[in-house]
C-alpha cells in the first residue's frame, strides 16, 4: 500500500519482522485459547494498523475543513478519525477489538484532551 505525504510516495511495510511477530502471535494464541495471550494480541494487531485508520480520518478532516482558520479543527478531526475507527470490524464474539472500544465507540487508550488555546 502507498500514499502520499508531503509530496512525497511511501509504503506501509506489512511483511516487516514486528508484524509478522504479531500475526504469529495471534494465529498462536488462537490455537492455544489462551484467553489474556490472545487479548494481547488482538492489542498489538489492532494498535499495528491504527495508524491507517487515524490517517484515513484525518485526510478527510483536512480535505473537509472549510474554516479560514485552525480554530475547532481538532475537534472536528477528532469526530472525522473517530468515525473511521467506527467503520473497523469488529468480531461478534466479543473476544475481538470490540473490548478496545468504550462507550460512545471511542477506542480504548489515552483520553482525549480539549485543544490548548
Amino acid at each position: 500500500m502507498t500514499a502520499a505525504r508531503g509530496g512525497e510516495r511511501y509504503a506501509v511495510n506489512h511483511d516487516s519482522a514486528a508484524t509478522r511477530d504479531v500475526w504469529q502471535v495471534l494465529a498462536r494464541a488462537r490455537i492455544d485459547h489462551a484467553l489474556r495471550t490472545l487479548a494481547a494480541a488482538q492489542d498489538a494487531v489492532f494498535r499495528r494498523y491504527l495508524p491507517m485508520a487515524a490517517e484515513l480520518g484525518l485526510a478527510q478532516a483536512v480535505l473537509g475543513w472549510r474554516r479560514a482558520d485552525g480554530d475547532g479543527f481538532e475537534l472536528f478531526a477528532g469526530i472525522a478519525i473517530a468515525a473511521q475507527l467506527e467503520r473497523l470490524p469488529v468480531a461478534n464474539n466479543g473476544a475481538g477489538l470490540a473490548s478496545h472500544r468504550r462507550p460512545g465507540g471511542l477506542p480504548a487508550g489515552d483520553e482525549p484532551r480539549p485543544a490548548r488555546r
